[in-house]
């Protein structure tokens, strides 16, 4: 059995299962793509990770963790601004403690 507890652990959209096939449903559509003609995730995407990481950790996370999830060269600060900002006026803020980040009650 893995200790993964308290650990970020990195993540990627797997091709398959209901996420994918919802993706196709959305791309048949006609909307944007979730990836960029690299095959990154675009912007959105990165912001997404970044909450989900934030939202699913009991500690607060370093920016360097949070920068293993996304791609190279993801500006991670101004993903986490971004956030803070939209939180800003919810029963929910981004904060910073210690120097890492983490989602905190208002």
């Amino acid at each position: 059995m893995n200790d993964t507890k308290g650990k970020v652990l990195p993540f990627q959209i797997v091709a398959g299962g209901a996420a994918d096939a919802a993706r196709r449903k959305v791309d048949m559509a006609g909307a944007a793509p979730e990836k960029t003609s690299n095959g990154l995730p675009d912007a959105a995407q990165q912001r997404r990770i970044v909450e989900a990481l934030l939202f699913a950790s009991d500690k607060p996370l370093a920016e360097e963790e949070l920068a293993e999830a996304l791609p190279s060269g993801a500006d991670v600060a101004a993903i986490l601004e971004a956030l803070r900002r939209d939180y800003a006026e919810r029963g929910v803020n981004l904060v910073r403690v210690a120097g890492k980040w983490q989602l905190r009650t208002a």
